[in-house]
């Protein structure tokens, strides 16, 4: 197996294990691990969807690394994932404001908790705007590999 099918199958396999730990999080009530997960989520999908958007343009079957490696200095981050996104029309305006604004409140948590007036209780109506919006890509992904597969079965 080749490098990239073992790189992709570590990401692909990122998917479940997030769903699982996003349940436990849930459940035990971890709020803000919740939030990171879902982030880590969102952005996965879209990358995701980079991919096979790529494959659908381009009729074939390759995986940039940068979508799903940060193992050298070449990566994609999460911001510049969005904009592809967008600029692809994988998501449409009104999604990627969503998105942002999202993201911008997973970092105020993570990295300026302390000096903002955020509360515990902000939490879960922001996690809930996420679960929205995961849903929503996982349908945009679904939908592309339908596409895809079709593509596929006509050549």
């Amino acid at each position: 197996m080749s490098e990239e099918l073992d790189e992709f199958g570590n990401f692909l396999n990122a998917f479940p294990a997030n769903r699982l730990l996003l349940g436990r999080a849930h459940n035990e009530g971890f709020l803000i691990e919740g939030l990171i997960l879902y982030a880590n989520l969102v952005d996965g999908l879209l990358r995701i969807a980079l991919i096979l958007k790529s494959q659908i343009d381009n009729k074939n079957s390759y995986i940039d690394k940068k979508l799903i490696s940060q193992s050298n200095k070449e990566y994609i981050a999460e911001r510049e994932v969005y904009k592809i996104s967008l600029s692809l029309k994988i998501i449409n305006e009104t999604l990627y404001t969503k998105i942002n604004k999202l993201y911008d409140f997973r970092n105020s948590v993570v990295h300026r908790f302390f000096l903002t007036s955020l509360e515990y209780k902000h939490l879960p109506e922001h996690l809930i705007k996420y679960e929205n919006i995961y849903e929503e890509l996982y349908q945009i992904v679904y939908s592309l590999e339908a596409l895809l597969q079709l593509l596929r079965s006509l050549l």
